[in-house]
């Protein structure tokens, strides 16, 4: 998939970077599961890359305490 925004700068890139991925894991979370992993690179006008995204998901067992979420 590809999409274009004209962003300012680097920094407004990297938060549409994240947004844009919320948004498709909002409509596509399911598939994101049976792959456990996504993937975004992010460029810029002619090309360049300027950064990845990438999130990595694990199951976790009962009494794990790595998978426990902290806030």
């Amino acid at each position: 998939m590809t999409w274009s925004s004209e962003l300012d700068s680097v920094r407004d890139a990297k938060i549409e970077a994240v947004r844009t991925l919320g948004e498709l894991l909002r409509d596509d979370g399911p598939q994101f599961w049976d792959h456990h992993a996504v993937e975004m690179t992010v460029c810029d006008g002619s090309g360049a890359r300027l950064f990845r995204l990438s999130l990595v998901a694990s199951e976790c067992s009962p009494g794990d305490e790595d998978g426990a979420v902290h806030r």
